[in-house]
């Protein structure tokens, strides 16, 4: 199931919260492709993540398809605006990232691990 993975690690990092492990640092990343955020699961995980101030990043790897179509026609706003009418922040510019976590992925794993909220 595309996206499914998005609301699996909501729920693991709610449950790190309710644990002596968040105390720890500890924060969750997720990664998914473009066509996951036409999914309504990815959805609901900005949701619960926004809502709950869960320490969880999104990573989303933009390859320009969203399942079946480019993504132009299924999404009239850039991808990395799409958590912003829940609050969620997203990476400065909106720009791709290439290998590895970049600064700014770091910066958001850090702030998770801060207790400042998902990205």
């Amino acid at each position: 199931m595309i996206g499914a993975q998005t609301l699996h690690a909501t729920g693991y990092a709610m449950g790190i919260q309710r644990t002596a492990r968040w105390a720890d640092g500890e924060a969750v990343i997720v990664y998914f492709g473009d066509g996951a955020t036409s999914q309504g699961d990815v959805n609901e995980a900005f949701i619960w993540a926004s809502v709950f101030n869960a320490p969880v990043v999104f990573f989303c790897q933009n390859n320009q398809w969203a399942i079946s179509e480019p993504l132009e026609r299924q999404s009239r706003i850039p991808l990395y605006q799409r958590g912003q009418r829940v609050r969620l922040p997203g990476p400065a510019g909106g720009r791709q990232r290439r290998a590895g976590l970049p600064r700014g992925d770091q910066k958001a794993m850090q702030a998770a691990r801060e207790g400042q909220g998902p990205t």
